[in-house]
């Protein structure tokens, strides 16, 4: 999987922190695997609301679901 681009609006986080997020984030997404063999994939936009007394990993992992979900339904 190659990202182009990865955008993270988290309200309240730090530069430094949504960075280190970001690359956590990419680092997931790229192992999680089991996409459909295509070729360009379309923008995903993902919406997910942070319990504030949950993990930053759980977060990701929540973020990665909701993305390998979109991207697994692209005709």
């Amino acid at each position: 999987m190659r990202i182009d681009r990865l955008s993270l609006q988290i309200p309240g986080v730090s530069e430094a922190k949504g960075r280190e997020l970001g690359l956590l984030l990419a680092d997931k997404l790229a192992a999680a695997g089991g996409l459909p063999a295509i070729g360009d994939m379309p923008r995903v936009r993902i919406d997910v609301i942070a319990d504030p007394l949950s993990s930053p990993d759980l977060l990701i992992d929540r973020i990665v679901a909701e993305v390998m979900a979109q991207l697994r339904r692209v005709p």
